[in-house]
């Protein structure tokens, strides 16, 4: 554990500065239409699935488990894009949600916790990777806790926000832009989804041929998508995303030099779970991510053991 502060806090005393409405939790027979047009009305990324015969919640479904779920799915064939009409004629979109758990290893369980258990098994959990936690009848996600440390910085002390990104390893040569996987905008959202799928990965850069940062495609884009509109993955990225949101948005980018505070701040304040690392030519070399820096403050760097 990086600090003595974190140490001696309980996951209830992360709760307390958070906006606990409650839970939205989605029945086993929604269908995975009507869970993306709910997590685009409510504006958020997953939703725990409830059991139908025994009531109980057996899931945390994210965009990332209906990603691999459209992009693959089984009326499709793979390595082959389809037409517009065979897009619209899958029946993935029809499915129960609950046929999706298990679909990527986060949604294989419940990742749980109690208020009154201490940070330190929380940070362990996110430092393997996972995005989100049941807490009662709350969800604690990665950003939750990034405000958290944000918020205590003072009492922290900690030399892991001031470091630079490099000096914490956070841009070293594992995230380096020969290992950067990349796609460009003539990509189709539907290959770049699938990309995303077979690498594991829930976002890519969307880079020129030099390199040079465009804009991202993440497993949030899928968000409201149905049939009517499941044509549009045909289309490049940079046409996908502008019908999505009506122009290109420029992702957040920092420079190995900066703080680590910097890209904590960035992604806490836009509610996002990556910054790209950039070039001084604006060319991307890396990407540093909620999990990156929380491992940080973890009592094991499961980040720092991988790049070994």
């Amino acid at each position: 554990m990086a600090n003595l502060f974190l140490q001696n806090k309980c996951v209830g005393d992360v709760l307390e500065g958070k906006n606990t409405e409650k839970l939205l939790v989605l029945g086993a027979d929604t269908t995975v239409a009507a869970a993306l047009e709910t997590f685009k009305e409510n504006g958020i990324v997953a939703a725990p699935v409830r059991d139908r015969e025994s009531g109980d919640i057996v899931a945390i479904i994210g965009v990332e488990d209906i990603l691999l779920y459209v992009a693959f799915a089984s009326n499709l064939k793979a390595g082959e894009l389809p037409s517009a009409s065979q897009l619209a004629e899958s029946t993935s979109f029809d499915v129960a949600v609950q046929a999706l758990v298990g679909a990527t290893a986060e949604s294989t369980r419940v990742w749980s916790v109690a208020r009154e258990d201490n940070l330190r098994g929380l940070l362990e959990m996110f430092s393997k990777g996972v995005h989100r936690v049941l807490v009662g009848e709350n969800i604690l996600a990665q950003v939750d806790v990034g405000r958290f440390i944000l918020k205590g910085r003072e009492n922290i002390g900690d030399p892991i926000l001031g470091a630079s990104l490099a000096n914490n390893g956070l841009a070293n040569p594992a995230h380096t832009m020969d290992s950067l996987v990349r796609v460009s905008p003539a990509t189709t959202a539907l290959e770049a989804f699938r990309i995303m799928g077979q690498k594991g990965l829930n976002a890519l850069p969307v880079c020129e041929e030099n390199g040079s940062l465009v804009t991202q495609l993440s497993a949030s884009d899928l968000r409201g998508l149905d049939r009517a509109s499941v044509a549009q993955l045909l289309e490049p990225v940079g046409k996908f995303l502008e019908g999505r949101y009506g122009a290109v948005v420029k992702p957040i980018t920092v420079f190995p030099h900066d703080p680590t505070e910097k890209a904590l701040t960035a992604m806490v304040g836009a509610s996002v779970h990556r910054v790209w690392v950039i070039d001084a030519q604006n060319r991307a070399t890396g990407v540093v991510s909620l999990t990156d820096v929380l491992c940080k403050f973890s009592p094991f760097d499961f980040q720092e053991q991988a790049d070994k």
